[in-house]
């Protein structure tokens, strides 16, 4: 079974053009900056510990980064 399996794998990897992939949901400053109009530092700002009503973002635990789930920051936008 698991010869078929690599085999149907391998097929289908095959038909998936890397372009055909979803963009990640996810957003670095930067991507988030781009979607809201914003410069990459309001971003930061906006998404700090001083910021009344934070642009919501999770920190990767390797490095410590801001990502930004697109959904959560759509969301945010739309209740302010």
């Amino acid at each position: 079974m698991t010869g078929e399996l690599a085999e149907l794998v391998e097929e289908l990897r095959g038909l998936i053009e890397p372009g055909d992939r979803p963009p990640s949901p996810w957003l670095d400053a930067r991507g988030v900056a781009e979607r809201l109009g914003l410069a990459v530092k309001s971003v930061h700002n906006m998404s700090g510990p001083n910021a009344e009503d934070p642009i919501p973002f999770h920190r990767l635990r390797a490095n410590g980064e801001k990502r930004f789930h697109v959904d959560e920051v759509d969301e945010w936008l739309r209740d302010h």
